[in-house]
């Protein structure tokens, strides 16, 4: 049996029923709006990864819907993007690090 996961969650699969207003600050990003009203924001700055929901989970259908994994799956891939391509190495292998800012520390066992 296979199954395959929609692309995205449509704001129209969401039901939430109870939220907290927010105010839309310089340099948030509206993800979800209800009643007009942002209700999910975030930020992507260099020096500043922040998302916002102003509703708990708790009163929201969106645990219970297969896509959500996938939804904070990309969200987390979207703001700090994986700086390793694989997981396992063998001896002799070079690794490539895509550095997230303009300087890279490395420590180990007489290296640093």
């Amino acid at each position: 049996m296979t199954m395959s996961l929609p692309a995205q969650i449509g704001a129209e699969m969401i039901t939430v029923t109870k939220y907290s207003p927010i105010t839309l600050s310089d340099g948030y990003t509206t993800l979800l709006l209800s009643g007009g009203k942002p209700v999910f924001i975030a930020k992507n700055e260099p020096d500043k990864k922040i998302a916002v929901m102003s509703f708990s989970l708790h009163f929201s259908n969106l645990p219970l819907m297969m896509e959500f994994p996938l939804m904070m799956y990309r969200l987390v891939e979207y703001y700090i993007p994986s700086t390793v391509t694989q997981r396992v190495f063998d001896v002799n292998d070079t690794v490539q690090l895509g550095s997230r800012s303009e300087e890279l520390f490395i420590e180990g066992p007489g290296i640093e």
